[in-house]
This record gives C-alpha cells, structure tokens and sequence, in this order.
C-alpha cells in the first residue's frame, strides 16, 4: 500500500503524453494523472501490461454566474458557495457539504474552477451541485450539474431572511451567560438525517 506523493513514485511523460514503466510490479497500481488546464484522474487502478492503455483527461470543470437578491434583483454584496459530488447511482443522496470547498465572494458574482474531482476513486466523472449562503437571506441549492455542463453559467436568487436579534443581560463576575440553540426543519421525511450547518 504506497502513500501519494513520494518524489520517486512520480513521473512526468513525455512530450507525447507517453510514459513507459519497464520494471513495474506484477499486481495492479493505483494512479493520479493531473495536467494544466484539465481535469484529473484520481485513484485509477491500472494493470501491469506490454500493451498500451490510454488515460484520457477531459477539459477542467469550471462553473460562473450571479447570486441576486430575489426581491430587488441586485447583486448581493458577500456571500460563500460550497460545493459538492453527486453521484450517478446517488443523485437521491449527494455527497456531503465540506468546510474546505466553502469560497467567499464578492459584488453578487463567483467563478470556480476545479482541475481535481472533489470525489475520487470513481469510474465515472461525477456531477456537481452547489449552494449559496449571505448573512440575511435564505441559503439556495443549485440542481444538479451534469459534468457534461463544464463552463455553464447559473444564477441564484437569495430571498431575504431577517437575522435573528437576541438579547441578554451582559456577563458579571457573578453572573453567567450560556447561549444554545437548536433548529428543527418543520418536515423531515423518513429516513432523512438532518444536516448540521454553520
């Protein structure tokens, strides 16, 4: 079981795109591919061959648009997107929300651009999904994005959603303030697990 990322299990191909290994071990290996300007190929078992195998790489997944105010259809001034992996055999149950893919932006408009998958192992290129939060306003779900759609430009529209304002007596030597909260969806359907959000 080898580790990524060892400098002598690296290797650059040549100016055709050709790489030879010619004392590769009997069992199959597990390879990244990565290049500029293309999207990866991660954790794609490989057996040992004297035929060629060819790994194609497809275009970088980029994705652009606007986030607006649903109401007065302005930009909004700062928001984050986070972005996620649907699976083929999974568009009912898509991958997690994580903290690392969240992005701030600026001025109702983002551009993302990913040369990696944010799922890796799989057959198949997953698709996307994505979602906006702003402090104020509800937080939108993309649909999914079929990663066929590399390059599309969507727009959200937030509506607004007043902050709630909570007030407590300030902290004394004798007195404390413990502040918790807790929110409930008002329908959740069987066998659904309630997202934590930040």
């Amino acid at each position: 079981h080898g580790q990524w990322y060892y400098w002598d299990r690296e290797w650059t191909t040549d100016a055709m795109g050709a790489l030879v290994w010619t004392n590769a071990p009997e069992h199959s290996c597990r390879w990244n591919f990565s290049k500029s300007g293309y999207m990866g190929q991660s954790h794609l078992r490989l057996e040992p061959s004297n035929d060629k195998t060819v790994v194609k790489l497809g275009p970088a997944f980029g994705l652009s648009g606007e986030v607006i105010d649903a109401a007065t259809k302005k930009g909004i001034p700062e928001f984050v997107l986070n972005g996620r992996y649907v699976l083929p055999q999974q568009q009912s149950a898509p991958g997690k929300w994580y903290d690392y893919q969240r992005k701030t932006f600026r001025d109702g408009k983002f551009s993302v651009y990913y040369e990696n998958p944010l799922f890796g192992g799989s057959d198949k290129m997953h698709d996307w999904q994505f979602r906006v939060e702003a402090d104020g306003y509800e937080s939108a779900v993309s649909r999914v994005i079929r990663d066929a759609e590399r390059g599309t430009n969507i727009v959200f529209e937030l509506r607004p959603q007043p902050v709630p304002q909570i007030s407590v007596a300030a902290p004394s030597g004798k007195q404390r303030v413990t502040a918790a909260i807790a929110l409930q969806p008002a329908a959740v359907g069987a066998r659904r697990a309630v997202e934590r959000q930040r």
